[in-house]
């Protein structure tokens, strides 16, 4: 173990060596730079001489720097030849920008030429150093010389070479924070060009370069994998965020022209899905990450124009990835690759209905179709013996069913899909014993049930007829998928225990719940489009109050007819409400006889449902879910 005094000898000299060489480099160029402005102030010498001044000077203590090194003066050396270069592209940008004497071009190709030495001494010194000041310098050179005329193209070539020069780096030497530092130069100049100087006109040539550039680091990305820095890792899950950068600058600078960018969607996927065949969770981000531009875009050009284009970029994409899943289906498929299936299936059809939709075209039929070929997909994989995608195919032919009929009758479509779909999951994440399969059903369950009161409750036609409307046959229609999957969980209590009588309870307690808002909201909306009359308001309450006790009264006989004890607890919860509202609003309205009729009633009530409960203990009182 070092000794204290060891250890303050390695500090002193750290410190002396390296800190200090530092700050005196730091203060030399810095001295350089007044004295330059000192002399431009003073008029000693013409902008000539300075500036021929400052590349000798810089030049002189480069050779230096490089001569130390060679002698065994590695870090000194090499620290000094640094301060020389930045004296040089000091003296080229004062040439160019402080005092005209060249043009923005010949400071660029000046400043090439230096970091080009540079670069090429770093590599056979093997100094990661030298190499990354050459790199850093160099992107900077096009923004600290730039003219007021149009250089994109040579921009973009000049920067593309600094990539190359980076993977050229890279690969001869163990240097990751070589490409971390171009990587982060490369979009942080490219996003500030793009902010600044941006044309739509520019589109052709940025996405060349973009892809250029992207591939490149693709390149340095897989020599990274294989480094043993001990950074590697980290560095490597930063470059791995290039193709995300490259995709979201890509549909920026494509999104104004259709064409090329709807030919980038497919071939973005389709390389996509042939690099990421073993990769599921990866293909998932992808297919989201050109899903939701696309659908923007359809949104946005649903017109006869693209009307064919749409349509047939929307079924290429679903083909693509249903290309890349069957085989993994036919396995024990990974999580990501079930919810892909199901998300690909779902996205074609919002891709297609905004089109079909302002085509006038039927929306029904459409759902009826990809009803009819994902069940023809579940016949076919049966037929050729791959069991694996027949379940999930079966679910979505009953979610487009489902859908189908919704936009058949003008219903709300998006409601019974989440809804459908959730059912449907639930089912198959039953038969396949998957649980977060059977979780994720009950959360589209439930976000359906949510959108429908958040929708739908709150709204009454005209036209409003009691139990024959939209809410009341989507609400219905929600309430049968819950008794649905409480059944099928009741039917998988071997496989899943105490699990699945809990899971069936909790459902059939929301598919009475629900059942009870709906019939409430239709009392509402049925005495509010006659609110005109005299009493209406009253009558609403009153009629609210005895559906919930005739409610209440139906469950508990239920719950004992079907020795369940859940009913008979949410029939008491039912009642118990009744008999707070009663008192607490409807029977303050009543005078005289109606009070006294209203207090008779409701007594009657739940005397009638004691005489169950007493009943009852001529024997057990009856268990059960």
């Amino acid at each position: 173990m070092p000794s204290a005094a060891q250890s303050e000898t390695d500090l002193e000299s750290e410190i002396g060596s390296r800190w200090v060489l530092v700050a005196g480099v730091l203060v030399l160029v810095l001295g350089v730079a007044f004295f330059v402005k000192y002399a431009f102030d003073k008029q000693w010498i013409s902008e000539t001489l300075r500036v021929g001044a400052g590349t000798l000077a810089g030049a002189a203590i480069w050779i230096g720097g490089v001569w130390l090194t060679g002698r065994g003066y590695q870090s000194y050396g090499r620290m000094i030849a640094g301060g020389g270069l930045a004296i040089l592209y000091l003296s080229a940008y004062a040439a160019s920008a402080l005092y005209g004497l060249v043009s923005p071009g010949v400071a660029l190709a000046w400043m090439t030429v230096l970091s080009g030495i540079t670069v090429v001494t770093a590599d056979r010194q093997d100094s990661i150093g030298l190499a990354t000041m050459a790199i850093a310098l160099a992107f900077l050179a096009p923004f600290l010389v730039a003219g007021n005329f149009d250089q994109h193209v040579v921009l973009f070539r000049y920067d593309t070479a600094l990539v190359a020069a980076t993977f050229v780096l890279v690969r001869r030497h163990d240097w990751p924070l070589l490409g971390l530092a171009s990587f982060w130069l490369t979009w942080t100049t490219f996003g500030f060009w793009s902010s600044t100087s941006y044309r739509p006109a520019y589109f052709v040539s940025t996405e060349v370069y973009l892809t250029a550039v992207g591939g490149l680091f693709l390149l340095i990305l897989n020599e990274h994998r294989r480094s043993r820095h001990q950074l590697a890792s980290l560095i490597c899950g930063v470059l791995a965020t290039g193709p995300l950068l490259y995709h979201v600058a890509s549909v920026a600078v494509l999104f104004e022209h259709s064409l090329p960018l709807l030919v980038y969607f497919v071939a973005f996927t389709a390389l996509g899905v042939a690099l990421l065949r073993d990769r599921p969770w990866l293909r998932l981000v992808l297919w989201a990450v050109v899903a939701v531009p696309f659908l923007t875009w359809v949104y946005s050009h649903d017109n006869g124009a693209w009307y064919v284009a749409a349509l047939t970029v929307a079924v290429a994409l679903y083909a693509l990835h249903l290309a890349g899943q069957l085989r993994a289906l036919e396995t024990a498929a990974p999580l990501p690759e079930i919810v892909l299936f199901h998300l690909n299936g779902l996205g074609l059809f919002a891709w297609l209905y905004p089109t079909v939709y302002s085509h006038a075209d039927s929306t029904a039929a459409l759902a009826g179709g990809l009803a009819i070929w994902n069940g023809a997909l579940a016949a076919e994989s049966r037929r050729r013996g791959a069991a694996g995608p027949v379940p999930h195919a079966l679910a979505l032919a009953f979610t487009f069913v489902a859908i189908a009929v919704a936009l058949g009758f003008a219903g709300p479509w998006i409601t019974v899909a989440w809804a459908a779909e959730g059912a449907a999951v639930i089912w198959v994440g039953l038969r396949l014993r998957r649980s977060p399969l059977r979780y994720g059903g009950m959360v589209l369950l439930a976000l359906a049930t949510t959108r429908l009161v958040l929708l739908q409750f709150g709204e009454t036609l005209v036209s409003f007829t009691p139990l024959l409307n939209s809410r009341t046959a989507t609400g219905g229609f929600i309430v049968a998928l819950l008794y649905g999957a409480a059944v099928l969980h009741d039917r998988h209590r071997g496989a899943l225990g105490v699990t699945a009588r809990r899971t069936a309870a909790a459902l059939v307690a929301a598919a009475n719940v629900l059942t009870v808002a709906l019939l409430t909201a239709d009392i509402y909306s049925f005495w509010e489009v006659r609110g005109e009359q005299f009493g209406a308001s009253f009558a609403r309450e009153v009629s609210i109050s005895v559906t919930w006790a005739a409610y209440g009264m139906g469950l508990i006989a239920l719950g004992f007819n079907r020795r369940s004890a859940v009913l008979r607890y949410l029939a008491l919860g039912l009642l118990g409400i009744t008999v707070v509202k009663v008192f607490a609003v409807d029977l303050l309205a009543l005078d005289g006889i109606y009070r006294i009729i209203g207090f008779i009633v409701l007594g009657l009530v739940l005397l009638a449902a004691s005489f169950l409960y007493h009943r009852s203990r001529r024997g057990t009182l009856p268990a059960g879910a």
